[in-house]
């Protein structure tokens, strides 16, 4: 942009206070051209700090340059000085971040340079300046239970202590010990999404894309897994059949420990360049061997390191406006805790991530219900519900590796000692609700 054109916008800002307003969050001084840079420190300063642009008088004796006003702006003058500041500072932005670039590349510090672009790109005025409350409220409650819809998780139970199901834009967390099937319970959430017609992403940080695709083969198919080797063509023919009647599943491997959320972010502008698909759900298996966007956070500080992930985790649910879904580990004192007793502090990292996340379903699994081929969830935390607290009993199939609601005449699971809490002893005969609501 040429001098005089910038000249001509910083005109309309010293003619305008709401231009002025309207503008100034975007606007920086540097942007301007050096022959009238010094009035653009000034005028900004005094604005911020006055809320009203400075007087002709004023701008020649702080900074020496001279400058008109447009008088009274009409609307259309208005709209033309807001797009037109709009696209210069989004210019500069990228100009900047370009030139920063560089010094950024030879350093190695890739995520400060994605963080730079990605900025200058969002650079803009905010079109939409809020909800304006009392205005057609009923449309408003319309709209909202259009957009807000929760989605079933397929679990009967969870659903109802969730009000429903999980909302778009929401990040749920699934917490549990090694070993006990955090991979498998969001393969299961995954598979009863995309059950509802829905396109989602698994993405995994441990296990292979094959190993992953293989449970699915067990999940569409009812085969187990060390028969579905025998039985390729019958497995295949399950898979392709359910895959002409439900949504998408896609299956992404990138690497633990290094891969943070600015790698996750340019897979999915890849992905939806390739197939034209923004997903209705993203699951990261999972979110205690991701990487921090920045480099500097040392891994030894777990605490800072899980908030930054779980906010930028739930940040591009909001940005594709899908449901996000991780998981993370208990620790070691969940093993010795009583599970009426179990809360946030048996969750690694401490209540960084919780504290972000929507909702939070611990998961648990001891010898006599693992036997029992049963699950208990515990909903530790939700914004949208009065569900903390709730106890979910579920079924597997080994076989199939489907996990699945009870029918209360099969809740017959007894606790042991560590499992049972408090009072709540178990009894002969009685189901694990039952102990649950005492």
């Amino acid at each position: 942009m040429n001098l005089e054109k910038q000249r001509l916008l910083l005109q309309y800002c010293i003619s305008s206070g709401d231009l002025f307003g309207r503008v100034n969050s975007i606007l920086k001084a540097e942007y301007f051209d050096p022959q009238i840079k010094q009035a653009a420190i000034f005028i900004k300063g005094y604005f911020e700090k006055y809320k009203a642009p400075p007087t002709l008088e004023q701008i020649k004796a702080e900074s020496k340059i001279e400058l008109t006003t447009k008088g009274e702006l009409t609307k259309a003058e208005v709209d033309y000085a807001s797009a037109e500041i709009e696209s210069f500072c989004k210019n500069k932005a990228i100009e900047a971040a370009i030139m920063a670039s560089p010094q950024l590349l030879e350093e190695g510090n890739y995520a400060a340079i994605e963080k730079h672009i990605r900025d200058a790109i969002t650079v803009g005025l905010h079109k939409n300046v809020g909800l304006d409350y009392f205005l057609e409220p009923e449309e408003r409650l319309k709209r909202a239970e259009l957009n807000n819809k929760p989605i079933s998780t397929g679990w009967i139970q969870l659903d109802e202590a969730l009000n429903g199901g999980l909302l778009r834009q929401e990040l749920t967390l699934f917490a549990a010990s090694s070993g006990v099937g955090k991979s498998l319970v969001m393969s299961n959430l995954a598979r009863n999404f995309i059950k509802q017609h829905l396109n989602g992403i698994y993405i995994t940080l441990e296990l292979s894309e094959d190993v992953v695709a293989k449970r699915f083969d067990s999940m569409f198919s009812g085969i187990g897994q060390i028969e579905i080797f025998k039985n390729m063509a019958q497995v295949a023919r399950a898979v392709e059949k359910e895959g002409t009647m439900n949504g998408k599943l896609f299956i992404k491997r990138l690497p633990e420990s290094t891969t943070n959320m600015n790698i996750v972010r340019s897979y999915l502008k890849e992905f939806q360049m390739i197939h034209s698909i923004t997903p209705d759900f993203i699951i990261l298996d999972y979110l205690d061997i991701m990487a921090a966007n920045d480099s500097t956070i040392s891994v030894e500080n777990q605490s800072v390191k899980d908030k930054q992930i779980a906010e930028e985790i739930r940040s591009a649910g909001f940005e594709y406006d899908c449901v996000m879904v991780s998981a993370s580990q208990l620790n070691r004192s969940a093993h010795e805790t009583d599970l009426s007793h179990q809360g946030h502090a048996q969750i690694a990292g401490g209540l960084t991530k919780i504290n972000t996340a929507d909702n939070v379903v611990a998961v648990y699994q001891d010898e006599k219900m693992r036997a029992m081929k049963q699950y208990i969830f515990k909903l530790l935390k939700t914004r949208s519900s009065g569900g903390v607290g709730s106890y979910i009993n579920l079924d597997v199939d080994p076989v199939s590796l489907i996990i699945s609601s009870q029918n209360d005449s099969k809740n017959n699971i007894t606790f042991n000692k560590k499992t049972s809490g408090g009072d709540n002893k178990p009894k002969p005969g009685r189901s694990l609700i039952d102990i649950m609501n005492v």
